[in-house]
């Protein structure tokens, strides 16, 4: 890979291994990042008000642990906001590197609710606990098909 690099910028890599599910649970060796990475955490918004199970989530047990839920139990924003924020979450497994939340597939303005409600409990985190610098933080909203 170094000698892709130089003769690019960036080097954008998925490679998460969540079978093209939204979300995912991790297990304690995942994901391997170098050091020197930046990290684009890709959030799939779809997931909302659906039940939390392997048809919806990639190893929906690990999932069902760390947020404390029943398989079946639906999925809410504030469960995907706990997901990227708590101390085994996607943030943290990120370690040093500079990191951006990417919310995507959200394809309904109640969908838009939800990443308006994620994006404020990350960004109040990020204020309260300081665990990264705001100015390399990013919430990034794809909105598709959102009419005014």
């Amino acid at each position: 890979m170094d000698f892709f690099l130089e003769f690019v910028d960036a080097l954008l890599i998925e490679a998460d291994g969540s079978r093209g599910k939204s979300l995912k649970g991790y297990t304690e060796h995942e994901p391997v990042l170098r050091e020197r990475d930046r990290v684009i955490i890709s959030v799939g918004l779809d997931v909302l008000d659906k039940p939390l199970c392997d048809d919806t989530v990639h190893r929906s047990h690990i999932v069902s642990a760390l947020l404390s839920l029943r398989e079946g139990d639906l999925i809410r924003p504030s469960h995907v906001a706990d997901l990227i924020l708590q101390r085994k979450g996607y943030l943290a497994r990120a370690g040093a590197a500079e990191k951006t939340v990417v919310l995507g597939r959200i394809s309904e303005d109640w969908q838009h609710e939800g990443a308006e409600e994620i994006s404020r409990r990350i960004a109040s985190s990020a204020r309260r606990t300081r665990s990264f610098s705001e100015d390399r933080f990013l919430v990034w909203m794809r909105l598709q098909g959102i009419t005014e």
